[in-house]
């Protein structure tokens, strides 16, 4: 794999700002559908939270959005990406009063422009400033907003609105050229509602040649909008705004993040919402199979931006082949070691292995094993020195479900992970430690039902992905290969391996997230709000 397209960080503190320059970019010129790059930006956001007072979180936040995109336009960026409730926050007011923090998003057939058309009283105040600065900056703006959407009928709530979580873009000129609707909710089903399949696939075209794909966090775990984007449409490139919390040992967010980009070989912008000490955070702009172009996991409440050129990619007819090895360069390690590690403020959480077939690496030197879990075989292969106890790590295989919120979801995982010590609740916890891989190789076989995705999985202790690994991956006769290699001695490995969705074994409660009833869940809404409570008074 190539080296590793160097990038630039901002970082915000209070109203002081400095620009770390890792390279030094040569065009001063937008970005145009002959250049073979795009210049893109995307923001590790520490979103006001106010639920006492939301207006004045939403006004904060225009102001930091501003700053932003001011800060970005001087750099010459064509598109700009803010999280997850970087506009409304993640501190939800109570569902009733919706109406006063939420906003109408016209369709982008409208050709709608908030800043200078007035025609529609419900667009709300902070939607047509944003629109003013997009068309101001002349820059593509992307951002996440609370939608309203009157309803009727017997899936209408008391409060005659659907209410949405819903990326919004804004071209060079202010007018809203997308609006996508999430599609999967995580602890959320109390608040807002969701779209019914078959759902409309958000996309819109830049002036520099370039059609993007937009979805919001959780639906990046799904086959609709995800995958239907990046296999029935072709988009190579992708905007994804995302509250994503830290769960070790599988799903920190530029594990995740890096792993799927690099199996659907798409470009993908990845703007996240910073509240460290719940574990929110990490944003990066992934290139593929190219490799991460830039990323950042924060381990404390500190706002960064993160802009680098970005290659276009081809249009996509057959998959690209896997190359034959993902390599970065130093630099790469140098930007994400920037970030002082505070694992005693970081709020991350872990996924417990109950259930999996797993194996203590007892012993170091080289070593051979095979575990199997239902429908997946798993092959490991390593060369391991200098043990380090309490710390152990483990081999561990599984086909089945894991519970998510209200639902259940299908995986499939070959992996070697690190746990603290002996018990199993330890996996996920780790340390800074001399344990050294000189080779790894981690082979998963497992059936073909066409709604299985397979993808590269690997984590250090400082919750970024690893360098020097190589993955293939063939299907054939029904049956897929996946393997992947480790290739140079590495220390303070968390997770390697293979991780995957299957999609078949998915599982909902029948009204799971569709709607929001006249009574409107308010004894989850309670205890969620005490929750809230106590995470403010714990953290204060």
């Amino acid at each position: 794999m190539s080296g590793r397209k160097k990038g630039n960080v901002m970082t915000i503190n209070g109203y002081t700002a400095f620009l770390l320059l890792l390279t030094v970019h040569g065009s001063i010129q937008k970005s145009t559908p002959e250049s073979s790059t795009y210049r893109a930006a995307v923001v590790d956001m520490v979103a006001t939270e106010n639920r006492r007072f939301p207006q004045k979180a939403i006004d904060d936040n225009v102001r930091q959005m501003e700053r932003f995109v001011k800060h970005a336009a001087n750099q010459n960026v064509d598109i700009i990406v803010f999280p997850e409730g970087g506009l409304n926050s993640l501190r939800f007011p109570d569902r009733l009063d919706f109406h006063r923090y939420s906003t109408v998003i016209p369709s982008p057939h409208e050709n709608f422009t908030p800043c200078t058309n007035i025609s529609i009283p419900a667009v709300s105040d902070a939607l047509k400033d944003i629109s003013c600065i997009a068309a101001r900056h002349k820059i593509y703006v992307v951002v996440d907003v609370i939608e309203k959407e009157v309803c009727t009928g017997c899936d209408c709530a008391s409060d005659g609105l659907f209410i949405y979580i819903t990326n919004v873009v804004f071209d060079r000129e202010g007018k809203i050229i997308a609006r996508a609707r999430k599609s999967h909710q995580y602890n959320e089903y109390v608040w807002f509602n969701v779209t019914r399949p078959p759902r409309e696939l958000s996309t819109f075209e830049t002036d520099f040649g370039v059609t993007f794909g937009t979805f919001v966090c959780y639906d990046i775990f799904f086959e609709d909008p995800a995958l239907n984007l990046t296999r029935q449409l072709n988009i190579t490139d992708i905007v994804f705004s995302h509250g994503w919390f830290a769960e070790l040992p599988f799903a920190a967010p530029a594990q995740f993040q890096s792993g799927w980009a690099y199996k659907e070989d798409v470009n993908l912008l990845a703007s996240g919402y910073n509240r460290a000490w719940r574990g929110y955070g990490g944003s990066g702009i992934y290139g593929g199979r190219q490799g991460i172009i830039t990323a950042v996991q924060p381990f404390r409440m500190e706002e960064k931006i993160l802009i680098a050129d970005v290659p276009k990619k081809n249009k996509k007819v057959t998959t690209t082949p896997f190359p034959k090895l993902t390599k970065r360069e130093d630099g790469f390690t140098r930007h994400k070691r920037l970030e002082k590690r505070d694992y005693e403020n970081f709020g991350m959480q872990t996924l417990s292995l109950v259930g999996y077939s797993t194996k203590i690496i007892a012993n170091d030197g080289y070593i051979e094993d095979t575990l199997t879990s239902n429908r997946i075989k798993c092959e490991f292969a390593l060369n391991f020195s200098n043990p380090d106890p309490p710390t152990t790590y483990r081999f561990v295989a599984y086909d089945g479900t894991r519970p998510a919120d209200n639902h259940f979801l299908g995986v499939r995982t070959c992996v070697i992970v690190q746990c603290s010590d002996e018990t199993l609740d330890s996996c996920g916890h780790f340390w800074d430690t001399p344990a050294t891989f000189v080779s790894i190789v981690v082979t998963a076989t497992t059936n073909e039902n066409k709604r299985t995705l397979l993808m590269p999985s690997t984590l250090g202790t400082d919750l970024l992905p690893l360098d020097h690994w190589s993955y293939t991956e063939n299907n054939e006769n029904g049956t897929i290969r996946a393997s992947i290699s480790l290739k140079k001695p590495t220390q303070n490995i968390i997770t390697f391996g293979i991780w995957g969705r299957n999609f078949e074994d998915d599982s909902f409660p029948k009204s799971a997230g569709s709607r929001i009833s006249n009574r409107l869940l308010f004894l989850p809404f309670i205890l969620l709000s005490f929750k809230y409570l106590f995470d403010e008074l714990s953290h204060n």
